[in-house]
């Protein structure tokens, strides 16, 4: 059993009006098993938890996860003017996967791309971009092009690049199956 003394220490926060300044505008003192929690939640609601106390309003962060195993590698937290444009590789969520006609058949969902860059204003970064599969069959595709966001957020890829795949089943499963 972990002692109190354990759970209870904390971690103190200096913000900063830049980087690279000695001048501390404020102290944060957080617990480290609720900074522990937190970082166990999604990146996007520790900036809105953030926000809401009122130690942040115009940060942002770039994330770096892990290709295959989406573990965060990197967290570079920016203070940026809402002005301002910033290339964003934003995480795609994938939804409708269990009405798919295409997965239904026993197919395979290939996911491409887990991120696409996109040049974003600093005051309409999206968390995520919801990818829907409900309608996807057998052989079909999902583009860069087709995703649904934000008008005012401009691709820096090709329109044409496949983020996600349905791949028919392998002749061999297919045999099994017979």
């Amino acid at each position: 059993m972990a002692s109190t003394a354990a759970t209870s220490a904390s971690i103190q926060f200096r913000v900063r009006p830049e980087f690279g300044s000695s001048e501390v505008v404020e102290k944060v003192r957080v617990l480290l098993r609720k900074l522990m929690n937190l970082l166990a939640m999604s990146l996007i609601f520790i900036l809105h938890w953030l926000e809401i106390l009122g130690l942040c309003t115009d940060i942002m962060f770039l994330d770096k996860y892990h290709p295959s195993t989406d573990a965060v590698l990197n967290v570079t937290f920016i203070r940026a003017p809402l002005s301002a444009w910033l290339k964003v590789d934003v995480p795609l969520v994938f939804r409708g996967d269990d009405v798919s006609p295409g997965l239904k058949k026993g197919s395979s969902l290939n996911i491409i791309k887990r991120t696409v860059k996109f040049l974003c204003p600093a005051d309409i970064i999206p968390p995520f971009i919801d990818v829907d599969l409900s309608e996807l069959d057998v052989g079909q595709k999902i583009v860069a092009g087709n995703l649904n966001v934000h008008p005012a957020l401009k691709l820096l890829r090709s329109k044409d690049e496949a983020v996600v795949k349905i791949m028919g089943a392998r002749v061999s499963d297919q045999r099994k199956s017979k």
